[in-house]
């Protein structure tokens, strides 16, 4: 990939600054590590805004049936290059103009995309419709002031400004990661009681609704 359209997007192994060991790639990993202890094989997992490809692949080793969304032509291409997956299907799309049926998967992870988007809360209720009714999101943004060096970012959000889209959406609240005060990770569903146990086992092969 090109390395003067990488600045901000974290590509293991080609950017600098996000190599083996780097803080910023720790972060990431945990991140999506922290969300697949929310998905059960089977599940079908959104990853919006998928960047290069690398958490689609670990929510795909976990057993996920994963569909990995990005507007960027370039990223779509590397990943599915470097991160092939049986279980993994590659759309390059602007989430505004992705539009799948209603309700479609039972997990939605968004990671670092919010700040990003010029109508977050526009975004989050788009997501809300793609998520089942006792689905789960798992979404995380930097809570600290970015814009000021960061030029992509086109919103800055805090603790409570971040939790707000959510509640304001209808979403519940289910539990929360932070990490290094610098990024917060909120687990959210439509439902107060989310569908969190194992995928049930059908001898017929098909899975349930």
């Amino acid at each position: 990939m090109d390395s003067t359209h990488i600045i901000e997007r974290l590509i293991p192994g080609v950017n600098r600054r996000f190599g083996e060991g780097s803080a910023a790639l720790r972060q990431h990993l945990l991140r999506y590590r922290f969300a697949t202890a929310y998905v059960r094989e089977g599940d079908r997992v959104l990853d919006a805004g998928c960047g290069s490809g690398y958490g689609a692949y670990i929510l795909a080793q976990a057993g996920a049936q994963v569909v990995g969304v990005d507007r960027s032509e370039e990223a779509i291409a590397y990943a599915r290059t470097t991160y092939r997956h049986d279980n993994i299907t590659w759309i390059r799309s602007h989430l505004h103009d992705y539009q799948p049926p209603a309700r479609s998967f039972d997990r939605i992870v968004c990671f670092e995309l919010i700040e990003h988007v010029e109508r977050p809360n526009a975004l989050i209720l788009s997501l809300f419709d793609m998520l089942k009714e006792a689905g789960v999101m798992i979404c995380s943004v930097p809570v600290i002031p970015t814009r000021h060096f960061d030029c992509y970012h086109r919103h800055d959000f805090d603790a409570h400004s971040f939790a707000a889209i959510f509640v304001s959406s209808g979403f519940v609240i289910l539990d929360r990661l932070v990490q290094e005060d610098t990024y917060l990770t909120l687990v959210v569903s439509k439902s107060r009681n989310p569908d969190l146990e194992p995928m049930p086992i059908d001898v017929l092969g098909d899975r349930s609704s």
